[in-house]
């Protein structure tokens, strides 16, 4: 719900802006603005009362004038951004300049010259349109009223540190290990049954984890894989999704059995048939163990099969996947549910630290507090890890007196047939909601993502800047406060940190699949962003948009969509001919093109210099210099 806020918090910074001296706005057009200013201030503390009560438990009509509210919000938030990169664009004798200056110089002289009077825009033309939207707030207010908006009762909002976590990597290497050498050595037991422990002259073994989300079956895989590896010649760990691009599956095999010799090649050239023949040639002679986590279908399995070679050499395949109806031909193993033990030591390792509950606290009375409630949630996470790590970090940020409350929000029935599933996805719901306003806007955001991706840190940290998630704060950089929040994120178990380089720093992240569940279902229903594929939408309604996998020969007619109201532009794969030239966005802010050689191929690039919002995109075209707003570049994969 903080979503329905819209632009609000950029857009009250934007008018401050626009009611400083050097703009000289016309004594009329001044009032105009101080007026919207303090209604706007008046709606976002509205708003961010609304925002506190997850969605669930607003009302209807509310729901509605939050919407209403949002949309002004994006409609002024354009019409500012608009007067304000209009002013000093657009002339011929600029575009002379430009080309003959160098470009980061050029941009330096624009920006210096952004706010020059003698080229401001005409101030009759936004003084209207800034008429018909006070018009709308003054609509909203008196619906506000009507609604009774401000009665609504909301709990307090979340506070949190944005300091990072001490425990941060530790949380991470420890608490997800809890509970599993049982698994672990029982599934190595199945591997090698029969076996020297070598496996030399032996069968290809493909033993497959089945078990609901968050049961704990890729960490099981990934501890057999860490330390059986080392007896292979060359191994994989690929993650494969429900709606996977085979071809990136494929390279990621490749890239998982020889780094050095396919990271940086040329090889997504290659058709999935090209694919297939180049690991099966690299594997002929080689004893190798491959992971194959998350998959959802069997014949998505049967053409990863293809590619597997059985070369009586012992190798070892694992699959996991949560749908035990998935033909895999292989033997079946189902994980257990941590115990009641263990589910303690990593509800404690995640909110104390350590994993027992502490001394200091039987002396301060609140143990049997401690006792009463930990019984409870971990009887309904019911053997769950992620349940359990992500109720616990939400835990960790609230006094221990508050707990009660926090376990009665979650809203668990008394239906004990409630299946694990479900009760996952309720902790995991509010665990979205109880974060502060700021972090569900990061982490939502990250739904922009395909599913399994590895999420570069410093990307997303600039395109979380170039969004507006991020505003300046006195003594912190912007690049640093978004750091911060992602270190909050993985804190509390909401994001899984992964690619940590030789000195212990942090490069990237993924997210569980029931978490990007969750934060899918979340976007929809926010209207935050679309997602195109072939497997589901061919039209946008939102602000954002991310293309994955989008070829003409899945749909009919073109992507339909607004234009006049996109913001963002992903793309991680597939044909761009369904959708509009990129140039034709007015108010495109963020592009990112991730694996996408038919775009870098294609002339979607060509013409963005008429993009004057853009702030933030992976790769420029020539054109670079006509971008007044740009704000920062990022190359990747």
């Amino acid at each position: 719900m903080e979503l329905a806020t819209g632009a609000m918090g950029s857009l009250l910074l934007k008018l401050a802006e626009l009611l400083k001296e050097e703009y000289k706005l016309h004594k009329d057009l001044r009032k105009e603005v101080e007026f919207l200013s303090h209604e706007l201030e008046s709606l976002h503390g509205a708003l961010n009362k609304v925002a506190q009560v997850p969605r669930h438990q607003v009302d209807e009509q509310v729901w509605i004038w939050a919407r209403e509210v949002r949309k002004a919000s994006y409609a002024m938030e354009d019409i500012i951004d608009t007067f304000l990169v209009s002013v000093d664009g657009g002339h011929d004798h600029d575009h002379e300049v430009a080309a003959k200056m160098n470009c980061l110089k050029w941009f330096k002289e624009k920006t210096r010259n952004l706010f020059n009077l003698k080229k401001l825009a005409d101030h009759r033309s936004i003084a209207g349109k800034i008429q018909d939207i006070k018009k709308q707030l003054q609509a909203v207010a008196l619906r506000r009223s009507m609604y009774k908006v401000d009665d609504i009762v909301a709990k307090p909002a979340a506070t949190t540190s944005t300091m990072e976590d001490p425990r941060l990597l530790d949380l991470y290497r420890v608490t997800k290990l809890f509970g599993i050498d049982e698994p672990r050595e029982e599934l190595i037991s199945m591997l090698f049954e029969g076996k020297d422990g070598h496996g030399v002259h032996q069968e290809m073994k493909i033993v497959s984890i089945v078990g609901y989300g968050g049961l704990g079956k890729t960490t099981i895989a990934k501890a057999v894989y860490d330390k059986l590896k080392v007896k292979f010649q060359c191994g994989a760990f690929v993650p494969v999704g429900q709606y996977p691009d085979m071809k990136k599956v494929f390279m990621d095999i490749l890239i998982g059995l020889d780094k050095e010799k396919y990271m940086n090649s040329n090889m997504m050239i290659l058709d999935q048939y090209q694919l297939i023949s180049e690991i099966k040639e690299f594997l002929q002679d080689k004893r190798h163990f491959i992971v194959i986590d998350d998959i959802w279908d069997t014949p998505t399995w049967e053409l990863i099969k293809c590619a597997l070679v059985d070369n009586d050499l012992g190798n070892v395949v694992i699959t996991t996947t949560r749908k035990s109806q998935v033909d895999m031909g292989a033997l079946v193993y189902t994980p257990k549910e941590i115990s009641y033990r263990d589910s303690q030591k990593l509800f404690y390792t995640n909110i104390f630290g350590t994993e027992e509950c502490p001394e200091k606290y039987k002396s301060a009375g609140v143990y049997d507090k401690i006792t009463e409630v930990s019984e409870k949630i971990l009887k309904k996470c019911n053997g769950s890890p992620l349940a359990i790590a992500t109720i616990a970090s939400v835990l960790a940020k609230k006094p221990i007196l508050k707990w009660s409350h926090a376990y009665k929000n979650i809203g668990f029935g008394h239906d004990e047939d409630d299946s694990q599933v479900k009760r996952t996805m309720k902790i995991l719901s509010f665990s979205y909601y109880d974060m502060p306003l700021h972090l569900r806007a990061c982490l939502l955001y990250l739904s922009i993502f395909p599913e399994d991706d590895c999420i570069p840190k410093t990307m997303v940290i600039w395109m979380w800047i170039a969004e507006g998630f991020i505003h300046d704060k006195e003594g912190v950089g912007q690049f640093e406060l978004g750091e911060r929040y992602f270190n909050e994120l993985v804190s509390r178990n909401m994001i899984i940190p992964v690619e940590f380089t030789r000195s212990g720093f942090l490069n990237g992240c993924r997210l569980h699949d029931m978490i990007l569940h969750v934060l899918r279902s979340l976007s929809k229903e926010e209207n935050f962003i679309s997602i195109l594929d072939n497997e589901q939408h061919t039209s946008v309604g939102s602000r954002r948009v991310s293309i994955q996998k989008l070829g003409l020969d899945n749909i009919s007619t073109q992507v339909v969509m607004d234009k006049s109201q996109v913001r963002s532009v992903a793309a991680f794969g597939g044909l761009m001919d369904a959708l509009p030239p990129l140039s034709s966005f007015p108010v495109l802010r963020v592009l990112a093109v991730v694996l996408n050689s038919v775009l870098k191929e294609s002339h979607y690039l060509e013409g963005l210099g008429s993009s004057l919002h853009l702030r933030g995109i992976e790769e420029l075209p020539d054109s670079m210099a006509l971008l007044q707003g740009l704000m920062c570049l990022h190359a990747d994969r």
